[in-house]
């Protein structure tokens, strides 16, 4: 027996730390989280991976269409894309005070 830093004695049923693990149970137990973490960050990124496999499918769908058109409806589009921007600015000064 020997006595331990609060008064107490320390044998080696009793050691000065209660009950403290060894190699195997802290790698099962990182084994464990390690798991538990892969399936939440899966759970998490599914919806995710989803939304943008959507996103991506419209984006390609819009390219060939683009690509489809010649350049004179290439050129109505933006122009006309154009006149709504300059329209809203517009719209946005007289509104709030902006610049005449």
């Amino acid at each position: 027996m020997t006595n331990n830093d609060e008064g107490g004695t320390e044998t080696e049923e009793n050691p000065k730390t209660e009950s403290p693990l060894n190699k195997n149970e802290i790698l099962e137990k990182l084994e464990i989280l390690e798991k538990l973490v892969v399936a939440e960050t899966e759970k998490i990124a599914k919806p995710h991976k989803r939304k943008f496999d959507e996103i991506a499918e419209k984006l390609q769908s819009m390219k060939s269409s683009i690509t489809k058109m010649n350049k004179d409806e290439k050129k109505a589009i933006f122009d006309e894309y154009e006149k709504k921007a300059i329209e809203k600015s517009s719209l946005a000064n007289v509104r709030f005070g902006g610049e005449n």
